[in-house]
């Protein structure tokens, strides 16, 4: 779901995917009672409940993903995705929507306004491709996860994303390439996204 310039992550629960079974049982009980009767009126809000149960739980984890992130960090850069252009992938629909980043992003924006921190999105264009250590493009495939660089750094590669994306956040705050270096700790307290 979220990966931290620090290196820590936070996982994604796939809640569509744990309530998938009951989703399914109930749509299947639906596609067998006969319409326009009281059977099939209680086997709709059957449903409904299990798709509201999945939503319920997807959107209580992304409320305390939020608060912790408003809380302990002072600035939290994120990518500014076309989430919709994203989503018309069909292998990966489903589970980006699942995740519910447009949520998630919405979320935060407003809990930091709320608490005087700063939520600053960034142009994700080769934030992973880029090397955090030296500023060297590395040119990867989707599939190779770990960012590996000639200067010797070997970071996982949303890790290293995370580090270029808390730069760029910084940069858009106003504060120089070597403020970024020096005194970003200083400045913001702690490491951010």
């Amino acid at each position: 779901l979220v990966t931290l310039s620090d290196g820590a992550v936070i996982e994604n629960p796939r809640w569509t995917r744990k309530h998938e079974v009951r989703i399914a049982a109930a749509s299947r009980k639906l596609a067998l009672k006969q319409k326009r009767s009281k059977n099939r009126i209680r086997a709709r809000e059957a449903l409904r409940r299990a798709h509201q149960r999945a939503a319920n739980a997807r959107l209580n984890h992304i409320h305390h993903v939020s608060k912790w992130l408003v809380e302990n960090y002072d600035l939290i850069a994120f990518e500014d995705l076309a989430i919709r252009n994203m989503v018309r992938n069909p292998h990966l629909a489903k589970s980006i929507m699942d995740a519910a980043w447009g949520i998630l992003i919405w979320c935060i924006s407003y809990k930091a306004e709320q608490a005087g921190r700063w939520a600053v999105p960034v142009n994700p264009w080769r934030t992973s491709q880029k090397c955090s250590g030296c500023g060297k493009t590395v040119p990867k495939t989707l599939a190779q996860r770990t960012h590996s660089c000639d200067c010797g750094l070997i970071l996982g590669r949303d890790h290293n994303a995370g580090i270029n994306i808390k730069n760029l956040g910084l940069v858009a705050l106003g504060m120089s390439a070597v403020e970024v270096q020096t005194k970003s700790i200083q400045r913001l307290g702690e490491p951010c996204i």
